[in-house]
C-alpha cells in the first residue's frame, strides 16, 4: 500500500514542493558573494540588513555601563594567513587598554590550548579567557582554570592519531596539533585543492574507524578535528 500511494508522482511533487518552500522568500533577499577559490560562498541578507557602522558601536559603548566583550581571536584579531599566529604588541596593547575598563568584562575565545593563550597572553592581567572553545575558561591572568566538564577518557586518540599521521605523510604541509581535548589535522600551508580533497577523505576515514567511540567527527576551515561528544 505504500508503495502504491508514495510513487514516481508522489515523491516527484513532494521534492518540488519543499524546493519551493525552502526558495520561498529568495526573491526578496540580498545575495553577496563573499571569499576566493574554495573559500567562496555566497549569502543570503535580509533586505533591511545593514552594515554596523563604527559610529553605532562607539555611542552604543558609551551608553552602557556595564558590558561583556567577547572576541574571536583564530581568523578575527589574527587573520588566518598569518605564519606567526601569537599576537601582536598593538593586540596586547588594545586588549589590556579595554580590560583597564572596570565595566568591561572581556574575554578571549580562541581554539588554541590553555598553554599557549596562557603564555601568549600573559601581559594581559584581567583577560578573560576560553580556550579549546570554551572547554577551559579563566577570567583572570592570576586565577585558577575551570572546566565545563570533566576529561573524558581519551583512548579514542590511539585510533585516531595514526589515521592522521598517515595523511600527514602524504600531505605536504599539513600538521597534526594534540590538545587536550581534541586531535586536529590542520592544513592551511598544503595545496588548497588537494588538501581539501585529502580532508574529505580523512573526515570518511575517522568516521569510519570511530563510529564506536564517544566522540564527534567535524571539518572546519582548513582543519579536521575528532573531540569528544
Amino acid at each position: 500500500k505504500y508503495v502504491s500511494t508514495h510513487d514516481v508522482g508522489y515523491w516527484a511533487r513532494s521534492f518540488l514542493q519543499d524546493l519551493e518552500r525552502t526558495c520561498s522568500d529568495h526573491a526578496r533577499r540580498r545575495w553577496w558573494g563573499i571569499g576566493f577559490g574554495l573559500s567562496f560562498r555566497v549569502v543570503a541578507l535580509d533586505p533591511n540588513f545593514k552594515k554596523l557602522s563604527m559610529e553605532h558601536i562607539v555611542s552604543a559603548y558609551k551608553r552602557t555601563k556595564t558590558r561583556a566583550i567577547l572576541l574571536d581571536y583564530d581568523g578575527t584579531l589574527m587573520p588566518q594567513a598569518s605564519i606567526d599566529k601569537s599576537p601582536t604588541s598593538n593586540s596586547i596593547k588594545m586588549l589590556n587598554s579595554l580590560c583597564r575598563d572596570e565595566n568591561n568584562m572581556v574575554f578571549l575565545v580562541s581554539a588554541k590550548s590553555r598553554k599557549t593563550l596562557a603564555e601568549w597572553f600573559s601581559p594581559c592581567e584581567n583577560l578573560g579567557i576560553a580556550a579549546e572553545h570554551g572547554y577551559f575558561l579563566r577570567l583572570k591572568r592570576d586565577a585558577e582554570w575551570e572546566t565545563c566538564a570533566p576529561v573524558t577518557d581519551s583512548s579514542w586518540k590511539l585510533i585516531a592519531e595514526p589515521v592522521m599521521k598517515l595523511y600527514t605523510e602524504t600531505t605536504d604541509g599539513s600538521t597534526i596539533e594534540d590538545k587536550e581535548t581534541a586531535l586536529v589535522w590542520c592544513y592551511e600551508d598544503a595545496d588548497p585543492d588537494f588538501g581539501s580533497c585529502q580532508a574529505k577523505e580523512l573526515l570518511n576515514h575517522l568516521e569510519s574507524v570511530l563510529t564506536n567511540e564517544p566522540v564527534t567527527v567535524k571539518s572546519g576551515l582548513n582543519h579536521v578535528e575528532v573531540k569528544p561528544q
